[in-house]
């Protein structure tokens, strides 16, 4: 139910910000983020993963975690597995 909050506070439907939002809370809207720009809508074509990064990247630090956005764009382009063997931690 938190993957529409952001960090400051704008997200939806309870308006949490950034210390209200645990690591996995801040996790699931990246990329829910991510799944939303890459996924065919009915009135829009994907968008291919680079794309959806940079816009994913206008956001790191005020609306989306930034070490989900890392996170999200070490295993888009590099697939290791998982973001921890790329020594990434959540806090």
């Amino acid at each position: 139910g938190a993957h529409h909050e952001r960090l400051d506070g704008t997200g939806y439907h309870r308006g949490l910000t950034a210390g209200h939002l645990t690591p996995a809370m801040r996790a699931l809207a990246v990329a829910d983020v991510y799944d939303a720009l890459t996924s065919t809508r009915p009135y829009r074509a994907p968008m291919d993963r680079d794309e959806a990064l940079i816009l994913i990247a206008t956001e790191r630090g005020r609306g989306l975690c930034p070490t989900a956005c890392d996170a999200l764009t070490v295993v888009t382009k590099t697939n290791p597995g998982d973001a921890s063997s790329a020594g990434l931690e959540f806090r």
